[in-house]
């Protein structure tokens, strides 16, 4: 990058716009179920991008394309690249994921991958450049439940 790394640069704009095209057709990385039912989502929006150290750090906001209820059974997310090429982690943080008015007796859980012996040692033999296909990345990602009682 030639520019100063703000998000306004107008280099990481343009970077931002074509990391949000290629990511459209993976699905914004991101995988919602809902009632052991996938759930699309809705029209993605607020792109940002800027450098935070030496990190190139992106977000978007990606709503549901319907409301759910967790009420009714709880929600599940997990983003991962299926190819497993990129890592995505939430952030080492207690508040690496926010409820924002939740009901009462809502809660949330970050359960950390649990790949078995098998994938590891595949993902471990693919050279730096390889692609895992698209069904390796699934089990190396955190998944996060929204469950209200």
């Amino acid at each position: 990058l030639d520019g100063d790394g703000r998000p306004d640069d107008p280099q990481l704009q343009e970077l931002l716009k074509t990391v949000l095209g290629n990511l459209k057709a993976h699905n914004f990385f991101t995988h919602i179920e809902h009632d052991g039912k996938s759930i699309p989502n809705g029209a993605v929006s607020q792109g940002a991008m800027a450098m935070r150290g030496n990190r190139l750090e992106f977000s978007f906001y990606v709503p549901f394309e319907t409301p759910l209820d967790p009420r009714q059974s709880p929600l599940n997310y997990r983003i991962f690249d299926p190819g497993y090429y990129i890592e995505m982690l939430h952030a080492e943080a207690k508040d690496a994921v926010t409820l924002i008015n939740p009901p009462n007796g809502c809660t949330h859980r970050l359960a950390p991958p649990n790949p078995d012996s098998k994938k590891v040692a595949y993902a471990a033999s693919l050279p730096v450049t390889a692609d895992g296909g698209n069904e390796l990345g699934q089990f190396f990602t955190e998944k996060v439940t929204v469950e209200c009682k």
